[in-house]
């Protein structure tokens, strides 16, 4: 596949993989290059010489990167392709996790190899063991650009202190940021979009979920550390069953916002359990702003605050226009 160079400076293989406007990128950052059809994981990791997989290139940064990567970052670029590998980041800060777009480069959570995610013993997570697309359990991680599909019952995304994702892990999962990703539940196949699970200061925007037979978003705490200040805006969440969102009851997951923005559906045939439930925890959820065409609507505690919504409460609102 020939290589293309792009006014920026930035090389590719194929479509063209460029940071979005918002991104910072310093001009020294440490720069990596993936593509799953000209790739190799013993290449350097140039665009002339690109890895095979995200976790190859996750794995040169060094895990002292709290010091020695604040100033520049590591920009890891990856091109258009299906990667059924689980992406892990620990203790491996300032990463920015860059795909081509949706449908373009995309990370098979259900088909992925490495160790399996294992719920809790109790609450929504209680159950068999599943496959995770990207954990991270590594403070302010960045990732754009993705469609992360959740074939055969796994899970999209992890953000957490790991606790419940591995024992070993004690590593703080705040600052991070995913915005302009699909997460595709495969219709009803995989089980949450997104799950927080310990963290500080945590943004999910402008992301598109749909199919997941749980619901889109779950937020919890961590083994080690309570979940605060997690911001859910412009995201469609659409055609999930179980929840929208969901704090999880007897959690410390304080100052949950949800909004504004937020557009939440219910699948064809089945309601949603609520479209946002803020269970019983820690102070305040906030839900404002947003289109809540479900049939249950939203439901919270005395502490929540929730206004501003536009809700239709309608049963059967079609996720796509009929073809004519």
């Amino acid at each position: 596949m020939s290589l293309t160079k792009y006014p920026d400076g930035i090389s590719s293989f194929g479509s063209p993989v460029t940071p979005a406007p918002t991104l910072w990128l310093p001009q020294d950052a440490e720069t990596f290059f993936i593509s799953v059809l000209s790739g190799s994981d013993d290449n350097r990791g140039s665009y002339e010489s690109p890895y095979l997989t995200p976790q190859q290139a996750v794995n040169q940064v060094p895990n002292t990167s709290q010091s020695t990567n604040r100033e520049r970052g590591t920009m890891i670029y990856v091109n258009p392709g299906e990667y059924a590998r689980q992406t892990e980041i620990e203790d491996r800060r300032y990463i920015r996790l860059i795909g081509a777009g949706y449908g373009l480069t995309i990370l098979n959570a259900g088909a992925s190899t490495g160790t399996t995610f294992v719920p809790s013993s109790g609450g929504v997570f209680a159950g068999t063991a599943d496959n995770v697309g990207l954990v991270i359990a590594a403070r302010s991680t960045l990732v754009t650009g993705f469609t992360i599909r959740g074939t055969a019952s796994s899970y999209g995304i992890y953000i957490g202190d790991g606790g419940r994702r591995n024992s070993t892990w004690n590593y703080d999962a705040s600052d991070c940021r995913i915005f302009n990703c699909e997460f595709d539940g495969d219709s009803y196949s995989g089980q949450w979009g997104i799950v927080i699970d310990g963290g500080q200061n945590i943004l999910l925007c402008d992301n598109y979920l749909t199919g997941w037979v749980r619901g889109g978003i779950a937020v919890g705490s961590g083994i080690s550390r309570s979940t605060i200040g997690v911001r859910i805006r412009n995201n469609d969440i659409l055609a999930c069953r179980g929840y929208g969102v969901l704090r999880i009851a007897g959690h410390q997951a304080r100052s949950v916002s949800v909004g504004p923005g937020n557009v939440f559906s219910d699948d064809v045939t089945t309601a949603l359990t609520n479209s946002v439930l803020f269970g019983t925890g820690d102070l305040e959820g906030v839900m404002g702003g947003n289109y809540d065409l479900t049939a249950n609507g939203a439901t919270g505690t005395a502490t929540d605050r929730m206004g501003g919504n536009f809700e239709t409460h309608a049963m059967n609102v079609p996720v796509y226009p009929a073809e004519s």
